[in-house]
């Protein structure tokens, strides 16, 4: 039950965190920025400088499923994330695919999170981060 409890939390807080509107984010001078997975920095650079990284949203999707089963939380939040945000239209399928996948991936985060996991807590932050 207290499991229960907490995945909804973490899950509310996911949602909650997304929709919400900041108007300056606040400045945090004493602990420094965290970096970003090595895989992102290339998709980040085109994002930036307005070109359209091309990703292929089904690989990403398999990719993303791949680590699920592997418990690599960051590089299925790297990839969840990449399809996300390329710009290129989702299926239908393609889009329940990825919405499961991403309420799988926070369902194993807040898991290994009541572990302790640092891996998980790693990947839980690279999640809040792209909504900010």
């Amino acid at each position: 039950m207290r499991t229960k409890i907490l995945l909804v939390c973490l899950a509310s807080q996911f949602l909650f965190s997304a929709c919400s509107k900041k108007e300056e984010p606040a400045p945090q001078a004493a602990a420094p920025a965290p970096a970003a997975p090595e895989a992102a920095k290339p998709d980040e650079a085109a994002t930036a400088s307005g070109a359209k990284p091309n990703v292929n949203v089904s690989k990403e999707i398999a990719k993303a499923d791949t680590s699920l089963k592997q418990r690599d939380y960051e590089a299925a939040a790297d990839s969840l994330l990449k399809a996300q945000y390329s710009g290129q239209p989702m299926t239908k399928s393609q889009t329940v695919d990825h919405y499961n996948k991403m309420r799988q991936l926070q369902q194993q985060i807040a898991e290994a999170m009541m572990h302790n996991d640092p891996k998980a807590k790693a990947a839980a932050e690279l999640l809040r981060n792209t909504h900010r």
